[in-house]
């Protein structure tokens, strides 16, 4: 396992959506209601190597991406945020490595955009879906 995917998947867990998730190479796979998917997976911001985003994207089987939105370290986590670097073929937290209470922060982001694309069960029982 990379460092990517065993970041994600601590991001993933708390978000508790694990049980719904699937890994491949750098990216999180989120199975979501009506055929949709979210993909997870950490961008770099301009500069090479240095990863201080989570790009979410909303994923349709039949019309492909449909969203995506960058969640940015420092605007979740404020100030000098953290990031992963990658340098001589290692990939390391870089400032200071998350807490779990820092991954919460980041899980309720994760959350937040799932459920934009989940079924309300309202609408679902007066037979207006997504």
């Amino acid at each position: 396992m990379n460092t990517f995917e065993r970041e994600l998947r601590k991001a993933v867990s708390a978000a508790g959506r694990e049980d719904r998730a699937r890994y491949v190479g750098r990216a999180a796979y989120l199975e979501l209601d009506s055929g949709l998917h979210a993909k997870l997976q950490f961008v770099t911001q301009g500069i090479a190597d240095r990863y201080g985003a989570l790009q979410l994207s909303a994923i349709s089987r039949t019309r492909g991406e449909i969203d995506r939105v960058t969640v940015r370290f420092e605007d979740v986590w404020g100030g000098q945020a953290p990031y992963l670097w990658r340098c001589d073929g290692k990939t390391e937290w870089y400032g200071a490595v998350p807490t779990p209470g820092d991954m919460e922060i980041l899980a309720r982001q994760i959350e937040t955009f799932c459920a934009l694309y989940e079924q309300d069960p309202r609408q679902e029982m007066c037979g207006m879906g997504y």
